[in-house]
């Protein structure tokens, strides 16, 4: 049931397979506090219907292996053109290294096509709210060749950074409440992907998430 204080998130959803398609669509809409504004039958159409669209979507969900365009490619371009779209993927590939991919690729979040109605809107409003979403299991997919110990080797000031990391902040503005430069603020970041063998932002969000070290997810 929608709740009166939360605004109805506006969803796009492609997929090529219409009986999926029509079914999730008909589920995120029984939530209330969403509604899919787009149906695509594949990454083409989706940017098609999004130019054309009086209102841009808040999240898109997308199939990864769809015809003409797919979700790699749709991701890409979603993310150079309509950089405040939050995008979904859901598929039936569930390897760690296409979780991985998707992840460096910037997805904001990554759902098995097989998850039930309720995980499917938790992942939804956290993404709205939040700007990620991956399940328990992800984390030990994701985070299963990082050393058990999150903290070791790592300073008070790269522990702050990766706090930090974890909310829409810039970087410019990490450093402002570090009380430190831009370039200090780089030098953190990266130390931090030497150290963890981690090559964007998100990937250190989620270390810090998935060890500990700021419970991202509680945050409301």
């Amino acid at each position: 049931m929608s709740n009166l204080n939360q605004p109805v998130v506006r969803v796009a959803f492609a997929d090529d397979h219409v009986i999926v398609r029509e079914g999730i669509a008909q589920i995120i809409n029984s939530f209330g506090d969403f509604t899919v504004v787009i149906q695509a039958k594949d990454g083409y159409d989706l940017i098609e219907k999004i130019e054309r669209a009086d209102v841009q979507p808040d999240i898109c969900i997308l199939d990864i292996n769809m015809p003409r365009k797919n979700g790699w490619a749709t991701l890409a371009e979603l993310k150079q053109r309509w950089s405040s779209i939050k995008v979904l993927f859901m598929s039936v590939l569930y390897e760690a290294n296409v979780i991985n991919d998707a992840v460096m690729a910037g997805v904001n979040g990554y759902l098995s096509k097989s998850c039930n109605p309720d995980e499917l809107r938790i992942a939804l409003r956290n993404i709205y709210e939040e700007g990620y979403y991956y399940p328990s299991e992800f984390s030990k997919v994701f985070f299963g060749n990082i050393a058990q110990s999150a903290k070791s080797g790592l300073t008070n000031r790269e522990l702050q950074f990766l706090e930090l990391c974890c909310d829409d902040s810039s970087y410019k503005e990490i450093a402002d409440r570090m009380h430190v430069s831009p370039r200090t603020v780089e030098g953190y970041r990266d130390s931090l992907f030497s150290k963890l063998k981690l090559k964007t932002r998100m990937g250190l969000a989620m270390y810090a998430i998935k060890n500990g070290i700021v419970a991202f997810f509680e945050r409301k």
